[in-house]
């Protein structure tokens, strides 16, 4: 039988991280590497607790086939032998990512994603943000972070649009009492 596991650096709320690892877990993960982009985040206590998952601080995020002579897993990104690869698209597979709950949490959020988060991966991007004003910054979260009706209506037609009912809050409470699995 075929093992698993993930790696995923996470800044999110309590309730997220649990969620995140409950999901992952309840789909049969082997192992989990949770990496908190803060040392004092309060869900690295929470987790600690926690009967199963590796812990750590301030490390990658990437999904690889393991094995592999030469690979090396990195933030938001796998090298091989040094050379970080732009593999295509798998197309069945599917990747959620929660980019923020809300403006404010985005908005919290930004500097990191301008200094040392995604965002610095784009200087045009970073370089437009980094000097926006209030009203730009929301209109560019209100326009790339918000699924408004017409939003959904493009992205069906040309069958981009995932939905699914993870069923988060079960397995957290399976999670917690150590019943999960």
């Amino acid at each position: 039988m075929t093992s698993w596991g993930l790696v995923a650096t996470v800044r999110a709320p309590v309730d997220h991280v649990l969620a995140f690892i409950a999901h992952h877990l309840s789909l049969g993960a082997d192992h989990l590497w949770v990496c908190f982009d803060d040392p004092d985040d309060p869900a690295f206590a929470r987790v600690e607790a926690l009967p199963k998952g590796t812990l750590s601080h301030s490390a990658g995020k990437s999904f690889c086939r393991p094995g592999v002579p030469g690979i090396e897993l990195r933030l938001h990104a796998v090298a091989l032998r040094g050379e970080r690869l732009e593999p295509p698209p798998h197309p069945d597979l599917r990747l959620l990512h929660f980019h923020a709950q809300d403006h404010d949490a985005w908005r919290r959020a930004l500097p990191f994603r301008l200094d040392c988060g995604a965002y610095q991966y784009n200087a045009a991007l970073q370089t437009h943000l980094t000097h926006a004003g209030e009203a730009e910054l929301v209109r560019f979260y209100q326009t790339t972070q918000t699924l408004t009706p017409e939003y959904i209506r493009l992205l069906e037609a040309p069958d981009r649009l995932v939905t699914a009912d993870l069923g988060l809050k079960p397995k957290v409470r399976a999670l917690m009492a150590g019943t999960l699995g």
